[in-house]
Order: structure tokens, then sequence, then C-alpha cells
């Protein structure tokens, strides 16, 4: 106040991304229905995934279970790393 400089904070925004984040503001029912239908959707593929093959040497017990956890411990230490 005493100077009488100032500092003016815009922000810009991105075309594609700032189109996508009005979808986690939008506050209307059919997507809020629309994405836990896609999400069970999501979990059932995986589940009915590991039963598909029972015999062979690419089965859930032999290797499935090992890309399974890598699938889990990756993001953890992803978010781990960047929080």
């Amino acid at each position: 106040m005493k100077t009488g400089k100032g500092e003016i904070v815009t922000f810009n925004k991105t075309p594609i991304i700032s189109q996508t984040m009005k979808l986690h503001k939008n506050t209307s029912n059919w997507w809020i229905y629309y994405s836990d239908i896609f999400g069970i959707s999501l979990i059932l593929i995986a589940i009915t995934g590991t039963m598909m093959l029972t015999h062979g040497k690419y089965t859930f017990k032999q290797r499935g279970w090992k890309l399974a956890l890598a699938g889990i411990i990756f993001p953890i230490i992803v978010l781990l790393i960047l929080s």
C-alpha cells in the first residue's frame, strides 16, 4: 500500500483439461449413476478375467497373482512418492 505497487494473479485455462474438470463439478444425478455402473462393471471384468484361464502356464495361480500384486503396489508407491 505504501509503495503503490501490486501483484496481479491470473489463471489460464487449458483447453481440454478445463472442459473435463466440469465433469467433476457437475451435480447432475445421471453422471453419478453412470460412474457407479461403470465402476461396478470394471470390477466385474477384473474378477471374471482372473477366472477365465484354468489350465496352462498362464493361470492366476501361476502368474496372475504377481500381476495383480504389481497392479496394487505400483500405484501405492507412486502415491507415496508424489505426496
